[in-house]
């Protein structure tokens, strides 16, 4: 089966018609975070994205941890909500929309103690001061350093090339 033509290379993010389509873009970097799927990648996504955001906090252990995309916190929606043994990290996903109806003050009001972070294009703040700015070129950096065969590889290398194009200033 071949993977590319002599019109350029395949570019699934494109072809599938969800290159600003939030929820796929929520759902797949909740996949990367979670140390139980079938990425291959353990832990690693996940120690790799919170030592991106929190540099001078870690947690005693990163495993195991539950991750939910678009969990109910009591009538608010964060994109992400990962719950490791003793901590809680709540991931709010950005293309390129603002914020709206005070999402990550909501948040960080339904779960006191939690980790917060707010992954946009620019690093925008959030309008809650609880919230950890992230930039989605950070994402691809984490996805670029990740190690490389396995399955997941091919789908790891279209998200960072997607987010290289779409994703960065």
């Amino acid at each position: 089966m071949r993977v590319g033509s002599s019109r350029g290379p395949l570019r699934v993010f494109e072809h599938l018609g969800i290159t600003s389509y939030e929820p796929a873009h929520s759902r797949l970097l909740a996949w990367l975070l979670n140390p139980a799927e079938s990425h291959g990648l353990g832990d690693a996504f996940l120690k790799g994205f919170w030592q991106c955001a929190f540099p001078e906090e870690h947690p005693e252990s990163y495993t195991p941890a539950r991750v939910t995309a678009e969990e109910d916190l009591g009538g608010a929606r964060p994109d992400i909500v990962v719950r490791g043994p003793s901590w809680r990290l709540i991931i709010e996903v950005k293309l390129r929309c603002q914020e709206h109806d005070d999402q990550t003050l909501k948040y960080a009001e339904l779960s006191p103690g939690a980790k917060c972070v707010y992954l946009t294009i620019a690093g925008d703040c959030a309008q809650s001061r609880n919230f950890t700015s992230v930039r989605w070129s950070d994402v691809r950096r984490l996805l670029d350093a990740c190690p490389t065969g396995g399955e997941a590889e091919w789908l790891l290398r279209q998200f960072a090339d997607h987010i290289a194009r779409n994703l960065e200033v």
